[in-house]
Protein backbone atom coordinates (compact mmCIF):
# COMPACT_ATOMS: atom_id res chain seq x y z
CA UNK A 1 0.00 0.00 0.00
CA UNK A 2 1.26 3.63 -1.14
CA UNK A 3 2.08 5.94 2.22
CA UNK A 4 -0.53 8.25 1.41
CA UNK A 5 -3.41 5.72 -0.06
CA UNK A 6 -6.52 6.19 1.05
CA UNK A 7 -7.13 3.05 4.08
CA UNK A 8 -9.77 2.37 6.58
CA UNK A 9 -9.76 4.04 9.85
CA UNK A 10 -9.84 1.36 12.98
CA UNK A 11 -11.45 2.66 16.19
CA UNK A 12 -8.12 2.94 17.51
CA UNK A 13 -6.76 5.54 15.08
CA UNK A 14 -10.20 7.68 15.41
CA UNK A 15 -8.98 7.11 19.34
CA UNK A 16 -5.53 8.28 18.35
CA UNK A 17 -6.58 11.47 16.72
CA UNK A 18 -9.17 12.18 19.58
CA UNK A 19 -6.53 11.95 21.76
CA UNK A 20 -4.10 14.29 20.04
CA UNK A 21 -6.66 16.79 19.79
CA UNK A 22 -7.47 17.02 23.22
CA UNK A 23 -4.06 17.52 23.58
CA UNK A 24 -4.23 20.11 21.58
CA UNK A 25 -6.50 21.94 23.42
CA UNK A 26 -5.16 21.23 26.73
CA UNK A 27 -2.29 23.45 25.53
CA UNK A 28 -4.47 25.92 24.43
CA UNK A 29 -3.63 25.87 20.60
CA UNK A 30 0.15 26.67 21.51
CA UNK A 31 1.03 23.50 19.80
CA UNK A 32 -0.21 23.59 16.28
CA UNK A 33 -0.73 21.71 13.17
CA UNK A 34 2.30 22.97 11.35
CA UNK A 35 4.20 22.01 15.05
CA UNK A 36 2.93 18.45 14.68
CA UNK A 37 4.00 18.09 10.96
CA UNK A 38 7.31 19.17 11.89
CA UNK A 39 8.12 16.70 14.83
CA UNK A 40 6.54 13.78 12.16
CA UNK A 41 8.27 15.48 9.24
CA UNK A 42 5.00 15.36 7.07
CA UNK A 43 3.07 18.33 5.11
CA UNK A 44 1.01 20.73 6.98
CA UNK A 45 -1.96 19.26 5.04
CA UNK A 46 -1.49 15.75 5.13
CA UNK A 47 -1.20 16.47 9.23
CA UNK A 48 -4.55 18.21 8.94
CA UNK A 49 -6.17 15.97 7.04
CA UNK A 50 -5.49 13.13 9.35
CA UNK A 51 -6.61 15.69 12.65
CA UNK A 52 -9.99 15.54 10.72
CA UNK A 53 -9.41 11.98 9.80
CA UNK A 54 -9.49 12.16 6.18
CA UNK A 55 -6.98 9.93 4.19
CA UNK A 56 -4.34 7.19 6.31
CA UNK A 57 -4.48 7.71 9.50
CA UNK A 58 -1.14 8.71 11.69
CA UNK A 59 1.28 5.61 11.61
CA UNK A 60 2.87 4.54 15.14
CA UNK A 61 5.98 5.85 14.64
CA UNK A 62 4.41 9.19 13.89
CA UNK A 63 2.39 8.62 17.01
CA UNK A 64 5.24 8.75 19.25
CA UNK A 65 6.80 11.56 18.47
CA UNK A 66 3.61 13.27 18.77
CA UNK A 67 3.49 12.19 22.33
CA UNK A 68 7.40 13.13 22.94
CA UNK A 69 6.17 16.77 21.57
CA UNK A 70 3.18 16.83 24.13
CA UNK A 71 5.69 15.39 26.96
CA UNK A 72 3.47 12.06 26.82
CA UNK A 73 5.06 8.98 27.59
CA UNK A 74 4.20 7.36 24.52
CA UNK A 75 3.96 3.15 25.64
CA UNK A 76 1.58 4.38 28.32
CA UNK A 77 -1.19 6.80 25.74
CA UNK A 78 -0.66 3.64 23.27
CA UNK A 79 -1.50 1.05 25.50
CA UNK A 80 -4.67 3.66 27.27
CA UNK A 81 -5.47 3.67 22.95
CA UNK A 82 -5.91 -0.57 23.20
CA UNK A 83 -7.54 -0.57 26.34
CA UNK A 84 -10.04 2.01 24.89
CA UNK A 85 -10.57 0.32 21.79
CA UNK A 86 -10.91 -2.98 22.88
CA UNK A 87 -13.18 -1.67 25.38
CA UNK A 88 -15.30 -0.21 22.71
CA UNK A 89 -15.41 -2.91 20.88
CA UNK A 90 -16.89 -5.04 23.43
CA UNK A 91 -13.86 -7.48 22.88
CA UNK A 92 -13.02 -10.03 25.91
CA UNK A 93 -10.17 -9.19 27.09
CA UNK A 94 -7.43 -11.80 28.80
CA UNK A 95 -6.47 -9.21 31.67
CA UNK A 96 -8.45 -7.67 34.36
CA UNK A 97 -8.45 -4.06 34.86
CA UNK A 98 -6.17 -4.50 37.67
CA UNK A 99 -3.33 -6.46 35.48
CA UNK A 100 -3.94 -3.67 33.01
CA UNK A 101 -2.91 -1.05 35.50
CA UNK A 102 -0.40 -2.93 36.85
CA UNK A 103 0.67 -3.52 33.24
CA UNK A 104 0.80 0.07 32.82
CA UNK A 105 2.16 1.28 35.73
CA UNK A 106 4.96 -1.56 35.07
CA UNK A 107 5.65 0.16 31.50
CA UNK A 108 5.93 3.37 33.09
CA UNK A 109 8.66 2.13 35.44
CA UNK A 110 10.56 0.75 33.08
CA UNK A 111 10.60 3.76 30.48
CA UNK A 112 11.61 5.76 33.72
CA UNK A 113 14.23 3.32 34.18
CA UNK A 114 15.84 3.19 30.70
CA UNK A 115 15.86 7.07 30.35
CA UNK A 116 17.27 7.43 33.90
CA UNK A 117 20.25 4.97 32.67
CA UNK A 118 20.60 6.70 29.42
CA UNK A 119 21.07 10.45 31.10
CA UNK A 120 23.15 8.80 33.25
CA UNK A 121 25.33 7.47 30.28
CA UNK A 122 25.30 10.83 28.78
CA UNK A 123 26.35 12.44 31.96
CA UNK A 124 29.45 10.09 32.75
CA UNK A 125 30.11 10.65 28.60
CA UNK A 126 30.40 14.19 29.24
CA UNK A 127 32.14 14.80 32.63
CA UNK A 128 34.74 12.22 31.16
CA UNK A 129 37.72 13.97 30.27
CA UNK A 130 38.97 12.47 26.58
CA UNK A 131 42.79 11.37 26.95
CA UNK A 132 44.03 11.90 23.80
CA UNK A 133 45.33 9.04 21.68
CA UNK A 134 48.78 8.50 21.88
CA UNK A 135 50.80 7.97 18.28
CA UNK A 136 53.96 5.10 18.50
Amino acid sequence: MKPNAKQAWGHSDKLMVQTIRKWIDETGNRITTDDIAAVIDSSYSRTHNVLHMRNSPFTLSQFIRICGLFGKNPSTETFKIIKQSKEADGMETAMSDEEYDALGTFMDEMTTAAETYMNTIKSINASSPRKPQSRD
